[in-house]
Order: structure tokens, then C-alpha cells, then sequence
């Protein structure tokens, strides 16, 4: 993982063993958002939720899903058929992430900011 050129305010991750290397690119009163499956390591969730209530750390916050191919399908064709639109504001190629963090830091994105992936 590539090192933020400056510290981070906030970092959201959803898969693989990045956690330790996140948390240590943010800034010490920043905000980690880790999105998991239910087989979490509860210890190690509640103690980094710990260190950052107690500001010894970024806050830490878990969202926790469980895969439905269900739920999916049903979410695809209501896209296909037209009846779930998404609106994208701007997109941004993938080495300009920083812009792309910039503009919505500014408050102004009027729909969904994408990084492209050539």
C-alpha cells in the first residue's frame, strides 16, 4: 500500500491485511472505517476501538456485512431496468486521487466522485 505523502484524515478499507499499515498512515486524531464479514476478531476490533475513544489512536468504527447474492441480484436488476439511477458527479483518473479527495473535502459533490482505473 502506498504511503499517503502526507498523513491521512480518514481511511476506509474492505478487504485484506491492511489495517496495521492504514492506521499508520493517518493523522493521530483520525478516523479508521473498516468494512468486514462476521468472522471478525472481536479482541482486536474492541481494543482499537478503545484506543481511539481513549485518543490513543485514530476512532475506529466496523461495518459488518454478510454477502446476499439475493439482495444483489434484486439491486442489479433494479439498475438494469432502470429504477435505481446512479448520479456521478466527477470522475477523476486513479493518479489524481488527491484531487479527487480535494474536491470532496469542499462539500460541493452534487453526486458520486470516481476514480477511474485504466
Amino acid at each position: 500500500m502506498p504511503r499517503c505523502a502526507q498523513k491521512c484524515r480518514s481511511r476506509l478499507h474492505h478487504a485484506g491485511d491492511y489495517e496495521s499499515r492504514s492506521i499508520s498512515v493517518l493523522k493521530p486524531r483520525g478516523h479508521y472505517q473498516q468494512i468486514m464479514n462476521e468472522n471478525l476478531s472481536v479482541p482486536r476490533v474492541l481494543s482499537r476501538y478503545v484506543m481511539g475513544a481513549l485518543h490513543f489512536g485514530p476512532s475506529y468504527g466496523v461495518t459488518i456485512v454478510k454477502p446476499n447474492g439475493v439482495q444483489l441480484q434484486k439491486i442489479a436488476d433494479l439498475i438494469s431496468e432502470g429504477k435505481v439511477k446512479v448520479i456521478v458527479d466527477k470522475v477523476f483518473p486513479l493518479n489524481n486521487a488527491a484531487a479527487a479527495h480535494e474536491f470532496l473535502e469542499k462539500g460541493h459533490a452534487r453526486g458520486k466522485v470516481v476514480l477511474k482505473v485504466q
